[in-house]
C-alpha cells in the first residue's frame, strides 16, 4: 500500500513539474506583512494546445511506417513489371 501511495505522489509531482515547466500552471503571490495570498491558475487553452500537438505527432508517427511500406510495394511492382 505504501508503494502505491509513493507511486501516486511521484506521478503527481512529475505532472505538476511538467505543468509549471510548460506553463499550464502559474503561481502568484500577494501579501502584506502578516498575510500572504497564493493563487494557482490553470491555463486550459495551453493544455489543450499541447494535447493537440501530441495527438498530431502520434498520428504522424503512425503514418511514416505506412508510407514506407506503401512506397516499398510500389517499387516492387515496378520491378516485377519490367522485362
Amino acid at each position: 500500500m505504501q508503494r502505491l501511495f509513493a507511486l501516486v505522489v511521484i506521478i503527481a509531482v512529475c505532472v505538476a513539474g511538467l505543468g509549471f515547466y510548460r506553463g499550464w500552471f502559474n503561481l502568484s503571490t500577494e501579501g502584506s506583512d502578516h498575510e500572504t495570498d497564493m493563487t494557482i491558475s490553470v491555463d486550459r487553452a495551453k493544455i489543450r494546445g499541447d494535447e493537440e500537438k501530441v495527438e498530431n505527432s502520434v498520428r504522424d508517427l503512425g503514418k511514416k511506417p505506412t508510407e514506407k511500406i506503401g512506397a516499398g510495394s510500389a517499387a516492387e511492382e515496378r520491378h516485377h513489371d519490367e522485362p
